[in-house]
């Protein structure tokens, strides 16, 4: 979902249920909030939440520590 307007502070990715044709069932979504777009990193981060990927760490436990690796580091 892309929105032209500030609805949070944050950008998420993951999956939401909707009940459609009578039943939930899971969907993928992302939320970008403004003034992401010229973050491709953020972008691309959000999206492979969205796919089922979590955020990736070494045996050490820090997160958001490489920079080689969209879903440590955007």
């Amino acid at each position: 979902f892309v929105f032209n307007t500030n609805i949070d502070c944050c950008s998420y990715g993951g999956t939401g249920s909707l009940t459609l044709d009578g039943g939930p069932r899971g969907y993928a979504m992302t939320w970008l909030a403004s003034g992401v777009f010229h973050a491709l990193g953020t972008i691309a981060h959000e999206v492979g939440h969205s796919l089922g990927l979590s955020h990736s760490s070494g045996s050490y436990g820090l997160v958001y520590d490489s920079r080689w690796d969209v879903m440590s580091s955007s």
